[in-house]
């Protein structure tokens, strides 16, 4: 072990702020490969990271900051979710013990096996699609936006041939504590809302929350894997603890009002595809819904139409599942 670095190293990747005594949150440079948020925790004994980003390059810049910071190499890495812009990272971790939970480590070796397999083979062709659609895009928000992923996944599929996933050694249900030295880092799943299965790290000492892509704080949050009563329901069970400083997924560092904002904005759109459904458009013709005034300024501005077809989706299955229990 060497002396740790107090001062803050800097990456193309991502931006570095200081939570905390030890504690380091790592927030993606939009079209660097990043992508998706990450935290370091020096635990006392043992470094802890918080998600691996979506590139390789990104995580060997988080695990060279992680070990400047600390004086050691990354003891633990914690997977809030399958996703590869907060998993394929893990590669770089190889002497490191990956944990998540259960159904997290069945989905993420073929989800990212599948995703790397198609940028191999047709990357060129999906980075010009994704161009062509930047190009027509009468937004210019939503044009730079579509931009900066088409270059965060260019990146990704420049590293294809040679990037494989890697799968977690530890798997939890609901609940596991991981004691260091200097504090402890409580895991908590409580199922799963933005995907099959998400996971939070909260410090109760520091009151802390790296909370995953449950949180998508002032982004337009994904939803295409998920299930919005239910995380709904969880970020009841997320503003039940005591959090000061919340780490998201996506976006900068909030408090926990981060919580009641991200809940009024799933509601917002539960409404809209609801109106939709209402009004007998289609699930494509609710895409074209123009996004709110309230969430003009969120980042991912290209994701809202995905997000409005799911849940028009969601929506309907569930009017139409009512229509057929009152005609039993």
């Amino acid at each position: 072990m060497t002396a740790p670095d107090a001062s803050l190293p800097t990456s193309r990747y991502f931006r570095l702020e200081q939570l905390g005594e030890g504690l380091f949150f790592a927030i993606a440079t939009p079209g660097s490969g990043s992508m998706g948020n990450a935290g370091i925790l020096d635990l006392g004994a043992e470094t802890l990271i918080f998600d691996t980003m979506l590139t390789a390059a990104a995580a060997r810049d988080l695990r060279a900051a992680a070990e400047r910071l600390t004086g050691r190499a990354p003891r633990y890495v914690v997977n809030s979710h399958f996703h590869g812009d907060h998993t394929i990272g893990n590669i770089v971790f190889d002497d490191a013990t990956i944990i998540a939970t259960a159904p997290t480590a069945a989905l993420l070796t073929n989800e990212n096996d599948q995703f790397l397999r198609e940028l191999r083979e047709h990357g060129a062709e999906l980075d010009a699609q994704a161009r062509a659609e930047a190009a027509a895009a009468s937004d210019p928000t939503v044009r730079r936006d579509i931009e900066e992923q088409s270059d965060d996944f260019a990146a990704l599929a420049r590293e294809a041939h040679t990037t494989r996933s890697r799968q977690p050694n530890i798997t939890f249900e609901s609940r596991l504590s991981i004691h260091g030295g200097r504090r402890e880092a409580q895991l908590i799943s409580w199922g799963g809302g933005h995907t099959t299965s998400d996971a939070v790290l909260y410090l109760p000492t520091e009151r802390i929350l790296f909370s995953g892509d449950l949180i998508f704080y002032r982004c337009h949050a994904s939803i295409t894997s998920g299930d919005p009563a239910e995380w709904l329901r969880i970020l009841g069970e997320m503003a039940r603890l005591d959090i000061a400083t919340l780490a998201p997924g996506h976006g900068a560092s909030a408090s926990q009002v981060a919580i009641a904002e991200q809940r009024a904005y799933l509601e917002a759109l539960l409404g809209l595809a609801l109106q939709a459904v209402e009004a007998g458009k289609t699930a494509e013709e609710a895409a074209k819904t123009p996004i709110p005034a309230a969430y003009r300024d969120y980042g991912f501005a290209s994701g809202f139409a995905q997000t409005i077809q799911a849940l028009t989706t969601y929506q309907r299955a569930r009017t139409d599942a009512a229509a057929e229990g009152a005609r039993l």
